[in-house]
């Protein structure tokens, strides 16, 4: 589970620091809500626009 809140910024020094000390979670989302609901449970979100630009044209 996640060790960081919705508000907290993670960056490439961050994840770097995580190596080795567990499992990182990552999440690909493609809907802004379900990224939203999702964030508290994972340490990263990578976003996708590619679903949305052939779902919503």
């Amino acid at each position: 589970m996640s060790t960081h809140t919705s508000s907290q910024k993670i960056t490439t020094s961050k994840i770097q620091a995580m190596k080795g000390r567990g499992n990182i979670v990552c999440l690909t989302e493609y809907m802004k809500p379900m990224a939203e609901l999702m964030d508290p449970f994972v340490d990263l979100i990578i976003v996708g626009d590619s679903t949305g630009m052939v779902a919503y044209g």
